[in-house]
């Protein structure tokens, strides 16, 4: 189902790549008449993409790494706070890129990561092959969830290409660029005048620029298999789900029997293993909860502390921030409220297939075997994800360790009680500022739980920052 919209990515990301590098140095090339990815093994652009990855890691990595730790130790800061946020971030993605890097710098890197998405590709088409008639109808539900996979992908890789580029530009290209500041940091050339501050500030500005867009142009290329994977799992599971006809009869979907159903099942199931292993390998799409929590909780800080100031706030850096916010919480509607449905999904399905096979013993057993099918994004698999699926009790619970029974932060109260229902309140400081104004929102469904989560602990974590940056 969503074979074509796979295809299409994995060519613009290849593009794009090739694009960032001048069509100098990549991993990977695109055959139009096969239309087909090409893992490169050897040759000139691969050489230089093993040039690449080698150099940033003995030079710029620790160039970078040792900038951030200077910015970190000075006060005060005799850098500007776009130089601060932008050397971080440089920083981030250095380390991200080689980690993907790792991967692909290998000769069997490319070849192992096409190999994975075409296996996905191939797997999907072979489940539409299953399926007995021609024009089915999927469902308004499969639908509304094709036309959404469909559309935030596109939409996410149109900014990551065309949005984040020009971003980049007046960003590079200003003497608040994280390398220009870097080079004048460790020999001060700005006395030899104007204009050879100005050649310094455009050499390495194209560079800057260059590397910024082949390290997020393969950053992206590399967690497109992670996401195609959910987004496939996703679609296919609710697919997958008995619905209830005209005369409120549980039935299959497109005339699919019970068997058919069970070997789109597990081949589902083998999806999610292909998908784990690769992911594992990569690590970084399993930290992505420390990522996001880290990065959008310091673009709210800089958000209120450009707003908190008397003086006009910079705009520019408004901008970073909210583009940071943006990219943070696709990434984790992806990777937490996308899987917790799906397992949420796998259930629904076991369950109405146990009550549909009825006093049929064989039927019973063979569905009481199987386990929910869901993406595992995390380092440590616990025995409750593998029989259960993930589900946001899971995030819950690691925020009720972390915050204790009450998380109280610049107004607002996150609280916990035995139920692991969560619900956010905030004072009514005109009335009394000891009590709480009575509830004026709750959670009830597990995507406002974690929302309910992510404000209160960023709040708490930016109450901490505002507090000791005025003091």
């Amino acid at each position: 189902m969503l074979d074509d919209v796979a295809l299409y990515l994995i060519r613009r990301g290849v593009t794009a790549t090739q694009r960032a590098s001048l069509y100098t140095a990549y991993c990977f090339q695109w055959d139009s008449k096969n239309k087909r990815v090409i893992a490169l093994k050897s040759g000139y652009h691969y050489g230089l993409f093993q040039l690449a990855c080698l150099y940033c890691t003995i030079v710029v990595l620790p160039a970078l790494a040792i900038r951030s730790y200077q910015l970190y130790k000075t006060q005060p800061a005799v850098e500007t706070k776009i130089t601060v946020c932008t050397t971080y971030i440089a920083t981030f993605l250095v380390v991200t890129f080689l980690q993907y890097c790792r991967i692909l710098g290998r000769r069997r890197g490319p070849k192992r990561f096409i190999k994975c998405y075409e296996g996905l590709m191939r797997m999907e088409k072979r489940l539409t092959g299953l399926i007995p008639e021609m024009n089915f109808d999927r469902g308004d539900d499969t639908d509304r969830a094709i036309a959404t996979m469909s559309f935030y992908p596109k939409l996410f890789y149109y900014c990551l290409d065309y949005i984040i580029p020009l971003l980049l530009l007046p960003l590079v290209f200003s003497f608040n660029a994280p390398f220009y500041t870097l080079l004048r940091a460790i020999y001060n050339f700005e006395p030899y005048g104007r204009l050879f501050s100005w050649m310094i500030l455009l050499m390495s500005g194209t560079f800057t620029w260059f590397a910024g867009n082949l390290g997020i142009s393969t950053i992206g290329l590399c967690i497109l298999i992670v996401g195609y994977s959910i987004s496939c799992l996703y679609v296919w599971t609710l697919f997958l789900i008995p619905f209830y006809g005209r005369l409120r009869v549980s039935q299959l979907r497109a005339g699919i029997s019970f068997e058919t159903a069970l070997r789109m099942y597990n081949s589902l199931r083998i999806m999610t293993v292909i998908q784990a292993a690769l992911t594992r390998d990569f690590l970084n799409p399993c930290l992505h909860h420390a990522h996001a929590v880290l990065f959008s909780t310091l673009a709210l800080f800089y958000l209120i502390v450009e707003f908190m100031r008397k003086k006009r706030p910079d705009l520019f850096l408004v901008a970073v921030c909210v583009v940071i916010l943006g990219f943070c919480v696709f990434i984790e509607f992806y990777a937490i409220c996308l899987i917790a449905r799906i397992a949420r999904g796998a259930k629904l399905f076991i369950a109405r297939m146990t009550r549909d096979s009825g006093r049929n013993r064989y039927k019973r057993k063979v569905v009481g075997a199987l386990l929910p099918n869901t993406v595992k994004l995390e380092l440590l698999v616990s025995l409750d994800s593998i029989r259960n699926g993930v589900e946001m009790s899971e995030l819950g619970k690691n925020f009720a360790k972390f915050g204790g029974p009450e998380v109280d932060a610049a107004g607002f109260i996150l609280r916990i009680d035995k139920s692991n229902f969560l619900s956010l309140q905030w004072w009514d400081a005109a009335e009394n500022s000891s009590k709480l104004a009575p509830q004026n929102w709750s959670a009830s469904t597990s995507e406002q739980k974690y929302l309910c989560i992510e404000i209160s602990v960023s709040v708490q974590i930016l109450v901490q920052y505002i507090t000791y940056w005025k003091s």
